[in-house]
């Protein structure tokens, strides 16, 4: 097994905090001029096939998340505390727009690099409807109850997700109509504003705020390995903030927005 090379930042403070991992293989010093294909971004909801309120509880919801009601224990979730009532919109709205920020962002660097690259069409489904199933991905828990425990604004405990692999047939279609070397595959995790409320196991509640989890993958094709993986964490809670209107909701993910471009832009090798 190839060594690998870990490198970690975590920058936090009270109310907003960015997090970044990579892990890269050692015999990956870059694209080096060779072919490169970016699969359409990959939206973990869709994989697992998740509706909203389980989206949410699994940590991978594209939306808002409007909480009402006060704090509850459910007896279904082995009395987890929770927001009584969680209303979801905007899913649409905010899927379209994190999607087009990956692509476009991936796409400009790559321009920029003069890199040799091709977007995979992503009405081909015979790559993106099959490249990714649930059995592709790792999934783990995250029990270490951090300094904002009980009043972060992610569901407790967390899930890690983590790409492994992907499906041979639609790798085997790539090869035919693109014949890259290399295959970006950018993931979405979550990517959510919320008023303030209580997430799941979260029992003194969050203000308002927003969150986002990412993932960059570097699939060579030639080892059907994935050589490069990059994660980030962008949250912010807003001290003293309970509700928002549409120009704040605005406002926040214009901000949100940019730091995720910002982050992507300086990851992408």
């Amino acid at each position: 097994m190839c060594k690998k090379i870990i490198i970690i930042f975590i920058f936090s403070i009270t109310l907003f905090s960015c997090s970044r991992n990579y892990i890269v293989e050692d015999n990956f010093s870059g694209f080096n001029d060779k072919k490169i294909a970016v699969l359409p971004p990959v939206l973990l909801q869709k994989v697992f096939n998740y509706k909203d309120e389980t989206a949410f509880d699994k940590n991978l919801y594209i939306g808002t998340i409007d909480f009402q009601g006060g704090l509850i224990n459910n007896k279904q979730t082995g009395y987890i505390t929770e927001a009584k009532i969680k209303n979801y919109d905007h899913q649409k709205e905010f899927r379209n727009i994190i999607i087009d920020i990956f692509h476009k962002t991936i796409g400009n660097v790559f321009t920029e690099d003069n890199r040799k690259f091709e977007f995979i069409d992503a009405n081909d489904k015979s790559i993106t409807g099959n490249i990714i199933k649930s059995e592709n991905i790792i999934i783990d828990e995250d029990i270490v109850k951090r300094e904002d425990y009980k009043r972060d604004n992610i569901n407790f405990p967390v899930y890690i997700y983590t790409l492994k692999s992907v499906q041979n047939d639609a790798l085997i279609e790539i090869r035919k109509k693109y014949n890259p070397s290399y295959l970006v595959i950018p993931v979405i995790e979550y990517y959510y504003i919320h008023n303030s409320g209580w997430f799941n196991g979260q029992d003194l509640g969050c203000t308002s705020g927003y969150r986002s989890r990412l993932h960059l993958y570097i699939l060579d094709i030639e080892k059907n390995k994935i050589v490069f993986l990059f994660k980030n964490d962008e949250k912010k809670r807003f001290k003293y903030k309970y509700v928002y209107d549409k120009y704040e909701m605005k406002e926040w993910q214009q901000e949100l927005n940019l730091k995720i471009r910002q982050t992507l832009e300086e990851a992408i090798p």
